[in-house]
């Protein structure tokens, strides 16, 4: 990622706070932290980080429940799991949450720095997947908009010329010239059904 990526620890233990900060901030991430799970929830609302580092046992609401509202908030931000209770059925409970990683406490800087460049990295592809899908979806808007109005839009004003023809408000017109200009409005009317089927399917 191009940006310093923003890091949320939170948990309730302030020296495991300050300890993930310094270790973070030196490796020139930006760090913030709350001590619980409301004041965590607020920060990923209002700071919108790439990163989340959730303890799972804190007094109010459990990490198990922070990771569901950070979830339902921005699904793309990435959260590590750390605890002291480490157990099989945690870990797949966690990353049934949303967790992309478990960090059993205690753990050292080396696993902490590992651990979180690869979710940031894993953060980059995904922020770098939603804008390709966004592009995508512009080209396609674009390319309706463009067959809408500079092929459609013509073609139903040719048939308008033709239907003035055939009523022969511009003119008499002999038997051969209508068999022809019958032939181009049938022509011009099967490409205006079958953009109007590609539009449709588009939307």
């Amino acid at each position: 990622m191009d940006k310093k990526a923003t890091i949320l620890v939170i948990d309730d233990e302030e020296s495991m706070r300050d300890a993930c900060s310094q270790v973070l901030t030196k490796d020139g991430y930006n760090v913030i932290s709350a001590m619980d799970g409301v004041t965590g929830i607020g920060l990923v609302k209002d700071k919108k980080p790439d990163l989340a580092i959730v303890d799972l046992k804190m007094p109010g609401i459990s990490g198990m429940d922070v990771l569901e509202k950070i979830r339902d908030i921005n699904s793309s931000i990435i959260c590590v799991v750390i605890t002291g209770y480490a157990t099989i059925s945690s870990a797949v409970d966690s990353m049934k949450r949303g967790a992309y990683d478990f960090l059993p406490k205690p753990f050292s800087p080396d696993e902490l720095r590992i651990i979180v460049k690869r979710g940031v990295e894993k953060r980059g592809l995904i922020l770098e997947t939603i804008s390709l899908r966004e592009e995508k979806e512009k080209m396609r808007e674009s390319f309706i908009t463009m067959v809408s109005h500079q092929l459609k839009a013509p073609l139903a004003s040719i048939q308008q010329y033709l239907e003035a023809i055939f009523s022969k408000s511009v003119g008499e017109i002999n038997p051969q010239q209508e068999k022809i200009f019958q032939r181009i409005s049938e022509r011009i009317s099967g490409l205006l059904t079958l953009i109007n089927s590609w539009l449709n399917l588009s939307n």
